[in-house]
């Protein structure tokens, strides 16, 4: 989920947006709702589920909505465009006009995989190391 939100709003930052990217951000609001479901099914017969931990999902769920939607704002024309309104630009082209200084990108990064990939893959090799299993557990009280 986190590359899910994270793909379009690299798009964002770091290329011209267009009819593209918005798609591709329209994507991902799709995929990350549809993956939100298919782990909340999973997770509640398996685990309690606290109402602190569904709502700070529920904020986390809102990441690719606000960024499709600051996107379609900033870019109206490509908005229209791919409603079939005006001629759409296509492709992914890095930023010609005003690009994020190159010490920026660097710290943005540097923090994306900090603050995002490292803890994700460590959690991830956390949960394989365990031994998942698909069996129900026991509902919790």
């Amino acid at each position: 989920m986190f590359a899910e939100t994270g793909v379009p709003v690299m798009l964002g930052l770091f290329c011209e947006v267009n009819a593209t990217v918005l798609a591709a951000a329209y994507t991902a609001v799709g995929v990350h709702t549809a993956t939100a479901v298919w782990d909340q099914r999973y997770a509640e017969p398996r685990r309690r589920v606290s109402p602190t931990e569904q709502h700070v999902h529920s904020v986390l769920e809102m990441s690719p909505v606000t960024a499709a939607f600051l996107l379609t704002g900033l870019h109206w024309d490509q908005a229209r465009a791919l409603a079939g309104q005006e001629r759409p630009r296509t492709g992914v082209h890095l930023k010609r006009r005003d690009p994020l200084p190159a010490q920026v990108r660097a710290g943005l990064l540097t923090a994306v995989t900090l603050a995002g990939v490292l803890p994700y893959a460590e959690e991830m090799w956390r949960c394989w190391r365990s031994k998942p299993t698909l069996r129900l557990g026991q509902r919790p009280q």
